[in-house]
């Protein structure tokens, strides 16, 4: 195996900038003066422990939003939508202060910036919709709790990205369909807690930097943050720093990375760049020679908080470099013994 080049980072929450966004008057009761600051959320409810082996669960909901009281919210001149097709609703659309709300079969577009934004909310579910094509974020979701975003196409043609959570609680993103959607198509920034899910989605045909990002986030010693079962392919971003799938960024722990499929992923297939209690199990990645390849797996403390307890085991890699040499793996150091590292297939 030749040692490669060590993987080039930046720490996001340095390089990626919050999208300003922008408010759809009259649109659930709220007008363009609040803001949206970066800000550490209150604790919200804590949600259902999930195990990292339990299988995925869909809520059951009408088409048509309602909230907790099972009330439809007034959304002025936003057409219901059916329970089959989706329908166009245009955008944006904003979801502020609200509890128990489902969208469902609807089709939202912004060419000025995120579609869909959710912001000091609960209990919100985005399934089966279309979003797209959008100026920034195709959903953005702010200091929230318990926010689902499933089985939706994403399409936003920005640089910015497709699904962004920050500072928020229990974000689940199931079984999407993410292409063309930017610098980093998923991306949990300071998402903590139980609940927290990126599992079964299809992201490709992506210029970006990380196709998964993992920063500042994680789960619990009961409900790890999981990343599994995802189908990554085809980063055409030819960034020298990126990767299919990046977590530890900053920090994080328990984190859990497994049976995720990842082919032409980026520089690297999956990095894990610090925190603690990390498993990264039984992944297929592999790319071909690119300019831009590096290495398949890494592990290598680029954090300030420490990096220990990661076990990395049972992959499958079969990664080509820039050079056209096999390089499936590099241990940077920083985060001690890798556990599992001798029982992988490279």
């Amino acid at each position: 195996m030749s040692r490669p080049i060590p993987p080039k980072r930046f720490l996001l929450g340095v390089t990626v900038l919050v999208p300003t966004v922008l408010v759809l008057a009259n649109v659930l009761g709220f007008g363009p003066d609040d803001s949206i600051a970066d800000e550490e959320p209150s604790s919200p409810a804590s949600a259902d422990a999930a195990d990292p082996g339990a299988s995925d669960t869909t809520s059951s909901s009408s088409s048509a939003p309602t909230n907790a009281a099972g009330v439809e919210p007034d959304l002025s001149d936003a057409i219901s939508p059916p329970s089959s097709a989706p329908q166009s609703v245009g955008g944006p659309i904003t979801i502020k202060g609200e509890e128990g709300l489902t969208i469902e079969n609807w089709s939202i577009s912004n060419p000025d910036g995120a579609c869909l934004t959710v912001v000091g909310s609960s209990d919100i579910t985005i399934k089966n919709s279309t979003i797209g094509p959008c100026g920034s974020w195709g959903v953005f979701i702010d200091r929230s709790s318990r926010v689902t975003v499933q089985g939706s196409n994403i399409r936003t043609g920005s640089a910015e990205g497709g699904i962004y959570g920050l500072s928020s609680k229990a974000i689940a993103v199931l079984g999407n369909d993410i292409a063309n959607s930017g610098r980093n198509p998923v991306q949990f920034d300071k998402v903590t807690g139980a609940g927290n899910r990126i599992d079964n989605n299809s992201i490709s045909s992506n210029a970006s930097e990380d196709m998964i990002s993992v920063h500042k986030s994680g789960g619990t010693p009961e409900s790890w943050l999981t990343v599994r079962d995802n189908t990554i392919r085809d980063n055409v971003g030819k960034s020298t720093s990126g990767s299919g799938i990046m977590v530890g960024d900053a920090g994080g722990s328990y984190i859990l990375v497994q049976g995720n499929h990842l082919t032409d992923p980026g520089q690297v297939g999956i990095g894990v760049a610090g925190g603690s209690n990390v498993r990264v199990l039984d992944n297929d990645v592999k790319s071909a020679q690119f300019s831009w390849s590096n290495v398949g797996i890494y592990t290598w403390d680029q954090s300030s908080t420490g990096c220990d307890n990661i076990e990395v085991r049972g992959n499958t890699v079969d990664w080509v470099n820039e050079s056209g040499q096999s390089n499936p793996a590099w241990d940077g150091g920083g985060c001690g013994t890798i556990s599992g590292w001798d029982s992988n297939s490279w």
